[in-house]
């Protein structure tokens, strides 16, 4: 009997054991799982940014900390405007941003990011007091008005669009450095920006006259121009006294007309390869390079060779950098007579009065009829006046028309047709 009762006593003992085993590995529940973490922090798993949804966008809580845009348009009160200088904004891990509102640079400000939307308080940035001219101070007040609020963020593949309640917007492209990176940003205006000049002499101390018409123009931190049979471009800088060139100097293969001028433009471009010091008086450019000299005469167009024609739109620059072409099968046309510039954008007529001073033109307020435009041209024709209203300044040469603001290019012409 005593026996039998160990032996129950046992039974019990292991079935004891076994449940208390099966109650240790049950599941935890869930909430209780929230609730440790919560009291032990160490426990805590990391959070994760979901990953892009089938339409590109993303719901991450902190999507653009680190990222670079520049601003490619701006909405408000149902008027918008394409920069006329490079605007940047960078969203900062700290919560700051920075960049350029086109003519100061700011920093500071503060934005957080809450699923599809984010709130950016530009109150408080930080700005330098740098003066420029009043079209690009508004724009540049106007952007910076319009980046505070809360938004909703779009965040297609290169595009970002902030959307206030008010319908308020501001639509950026990200900036690519070397690497692919965000972070890019364009070469900065340099001194000789913004002037032409032709050839009327080189070798020692520029004594050795030019056969046909040898160029030279700088233009957005870019040189570029005619050997005589060739064009030839390369980004410079200008340091001190010197014109340094930042990559190769590239330039067409075309065959010239005869040895003469095929040696003529070696020469010279041999000696844009070599240049060593410039100086500038007035009208004329010299530049000293190892074995002469290269002297210029300044060239500025005339309203003569902009008026009585007519003129096709080849292609738009948006940012000063990216070029539209035209709408298949659409086109663009100007013409600058008698103190007026009329043309058709491919949908509407416009027209504006004008005035030039040299190569300065001032454009009064644009008009235009107001026909409904099929689908693409509608925006061609919004881009084109936008660009056409900044239009301060012009250049020809030969068949080709490029209208400016200051220094930033909005718009190549091409085509000219004699009017009767």
């Amino acid at each position: 009997m005593k026996k039998t009762k160990l032996i129950n006593l046992l039974a019990l003992f292991t079935i004891a054991t076994l449940l208390l085993a099966a109650c240790g590995q049950a599941t935890t529940d869930p909430d209780e799982t929230d609730t440790m973490s919560e009291e032990n922090p160490s426990q805590q798993l990391p959070t994760l940014t979901p990953a892009a949804d089938e339409g590109g966008e993303s719901e991450g809580s902190q999507r653009l900390s680190g990222t670079s845009w520049r601003v490619e348009n701006v909405t408000m009160a149902n008027e918008s405007f394409i920069p006329a200088q490079e605007m940047t904004v960078t969203f900062n891990p700290d919560g700051t941003l920075s960049g350029s509102n086109g003519c100061n640079i700011y920093g500071g400000g503060s934005y957080s990011e809450d699923g599809n939307q984010i709130t950016i308080d530009m109150s408080v940035v930080e700005m330098t007091e740098r003066a420029c001219e009043q079209m690009i101070m508004t724009q540049g007040e106007q952007f910076i008005a319009t980046m505070s609020g809360t938004h909703t963020v779009s965040l297609i593949e290169q595009t970002l669009t902030l959307t206030r309640e008010d319908g308020s917007s501001v639509r950026l492209s990200a900036q690519m450095g070397d690497g692919g990176a965000a972070g890019g940003t364009m070469l900065a205006p340099q001194p000789l920006d913004g002037t032409r000049w032709l050839l009327i002499g080189y070798g020692a101390d520029a004594a050795t006259p030019v056969s046909g018409e040898v160029t030279l123009n700088f233009e957005q931190s870019m040189m570029s121009g005619s050997g005589g049979c060739n064009q030839f471009s390369a980004p410079y800088a200008v340091e001190e006294d010197r014109i340094v060139l930042t990559e190769q100097l590239n330039s067409t293969l075309m065959a010239c007309a005869d040895d003469a001028l095929n040696q003529q433009e070696q020469a010279i471009l041999a000696a844009l390869n070599s240049m060593q010091s410039f100086s500038r008086e007035s009208n004329t450019l010299r530049i000293n390079y190892e074995g002469g000299v290269l002297e210029y005469m300044a060239v500025t167009s005339t309203a003569a060779e902009l008026e009585n024609q007519t003129w096709n739109v080849n292609s738009l620059i948006v940012g000063g950098d990216a070029a539209i072409s035209m709408v298949q099968g659409s086109s663009i046309t100007m013409t600058f007579q008698d103190g007026r510039v009329t043309g058709n954008t491919g949908c509407n007529e416009y027209f504006a009065d004008y005035t030039v001073d040299g190569e300065s033109i001032k454009l009064g307020p644009v008009g235009s009829t107001r026909r409904a435009c099929p689908e693409g041209l509608g925006d061609q024709e919004q881009t084109f006046l936008e660009l056409l209203s900044m239009v301060n300044r012009f250049t020809v040469e030969g068949p080709q028309l490029t209208l400016y603001a200051d220094t930033l290019q909005l718009m190549v012409l091409t085509q000219p047709e004699a009017m009767p």
